[in-house]
């Protein structure tokens, strides 16, 4: 059973980094290239091959994956498959003696690249340059008010996508929590993460929130939320909503706001 389950964390891991399970085929296939390359070229084990499996070992073995690259698939990107797959198809193709079977095994290489792969000249890649980052309209005001009162600002950004557009418009701007609030790749320190888990639930609880803010220097707060609830719990912490927008809206500690207008 323990095997089962970390096999399939492992095949999880796999689909999160290529998109679909059918794609595993060439992560198989790299790995019978480097298993063929091994046997057939002894001058280029130790350059290229045992470092490589050893990667690959590190990588794609269930324990390995779940206990210790698990939080981050991109890890993956370092695995040459593409390499590997080549080097081997070339190799093969290199011991036809006859020029036309190796004409063909070319062809067919390249028909099976071309059928498998994906083309980089379509609408999704090759697009005008157009908000490339994918930021909200309404952010880069909200982001360019903090850093005019503050040069490294302090806040925190509620919401799935709010914490990863802001760091990408300015890591100047000093966040409490982002995706690693839900465990993604590194945790939170224990006292953040205390305050996360007292106001991500329902209804949010906004004082604990806006209180922890208040004392250790988070002057703003970034949020889509628009209840009362929020409002009076702003109130009662000092804060003062200084942006309204049709999405987000920013609050603001009062005594730090130099400029409201």
């Amino acid at each position: 059973m323990l095997t089962k389950e970390l096999t399939g964390v492992a095949a999880q891991g796999q689909y999160v980094f290529l998109g679909t399970y059918a794609r595993l085929a060439w992560t198989i296939a790299a790995l019978a290239a480097a298993v063929y390359l091994w046997i057939a070229h002894k001058e280029i084990r130790w350059k290229l091959l045992f470092p490589l499996l050893l990667i690959m070992a590190a990588l794609c073995t269930p324990p390995a994956y779940k206990y210790c690259f698990g939080r981050y698939f991109r890890l993956f990107w370092i695995l040459p498959r593409g390499v590997l797959t080549a080097m081997a198809v070339i190799d093969l193709i290199r011991r036809f003696k006859n020029q036309w079977i190796r004409l063909a095994a070319l062809v067919l290489a390249g028909a099976i690249i071309f059928l498998t792969g994906t083309s980089w000249f379509n609408d999704e890649s090759v697009t005008p340059a157009y908000n490339a980052y994918k930021i909200h309209d309404e952010l880069p005001e909200i982001c360019s008010r903090m850093l005019k009162e503050n040069a490294h600002p302090r806040a925190v950004c509620t919401g799935d996508w709010a914490p990863l557009m802001v760091r990408q418009y300015s890591a100047d701007i000093e966040l409490l929590w982002g995706r690693n609030a839900y465990g993604f790749t590194m945790p939170i320190e224990p006292e953040a993460a205390a305050v996360f888990q007292a106001w991500n639930q329902e209804p949010h609880d906004w004082d604990t929130l806006l209180a922890y803010m208040a004392e250790n220097g988070y002057d703003y707060l970034c949020t889509t939320n628009k209840t009362n609830r929020l409002k009076r719990a702003a109130k009662r912490n000092g804060f003062k909503r200084i942006i309204t927008g049709e999405q987000y809206w920013l609050y603001a500690k009062k005594d730090r706001v130099r400029n409201d207008k």
